[in-house]
């Protein structure tokens, strides 16, 4: 930003003078004027004076790397988020003014609708979530808002997130008895379909076994007790 610019004026006249500023970064800036008699070049003085200008930003911050880990959560269906019912959410997030905020919106699953996420370092933002019971099984884009110091936002960029019910063990839209006859096949090795994890484990303990296929298959014969799929 070290430039000078030369002005040749008569006495009593003014002039407006725009500054260009590039490849600064924002903040307060003293740009300093000298006035030169040229009437008397020899005796002749200078007279300088300080402008005070602000560089500001207007630039919105750069907001990339959108994942989901996992890609796919079951409906949180006793509303107690355990093993496989949550997924962490993060973006990376740069900007040469500084971040003030990220947040996202978690409405459509039944979280805020700006749900700030938290700065984990190496620029990365980052929140943990469940799908509350309730929400509609399908596909989701959650959008991220980053804004800067000077107030600029990214709305550009959305996770995806896949939400399936709970207990669609094969994620074909249904719970069957054939999912708790998939998930038994899983946990005895035998080959078969893919399963959804995080939808299988539905009694609640944290791991997948031959239980959560008897609770499943207990839950879709309509057994007292059996009711509530964790």
């Amino acid at each position: 930003m070290n430039k000078t610019k030369i002005i040749n004026l008569v006495a009593g006249a003014s002039e407006n003078v725009t500054l260009n500023v590039t490849n600064t970064t924002s903040g307060v800036f003293n740009v300093t004027v000298t006035v030169t008699s040229d009437t008397d070049p020899i005796n002749a003085t200078d007279t300088t004076g300080n402008i005070t200008t602000i560089v500001k930003d207007i630039t919105p911050p750069m907001v990339t790397n959108a994942s989901a880990n996992p890609i796919s959560i079951p409906v949180d269906t006793d509303n107690d988020p355990r093993w496989g019912e949550t997924s962490q959410l993060n973006v990376t997030v740069t900007d040469p003014s500084g971040i003030d905020r990220v947040t996202i919106n978690l409405s459509a699953i039944g979280g805020s609708a700006t749900q700030p996420m938290t700065n984990i370092g190496e620029n990365i933002w980052t929140v943990t979530t469940n799908a509350s019971n309730g929400t509609p099984p399908m596909t989701y884009n959650l959008e991220v808002n980053a804004t800067d110091l000077y107030g600029n936002s990214n709305t550009s960029l959305n996770i995806t997130l896949n939400v399936v019910k709970n207990g669609d063990v094969n994620e074909d839209g249904n719970v069957t008895i054939y999912d708790a006859y998939v998930l038994a096949r899983y946990v005895l090795d035998i080959p078969g379909p893919e399963i959804n994890k995080g939808a299988s484990e539905v009694s609640g303990n944290g791991e997948i076994s031959l239980f959560d296929a008897m609770y499943l298959a207990k839950h879709v014969l309509g057994k007292v007790g059996y009711e509530i799929l964790h």
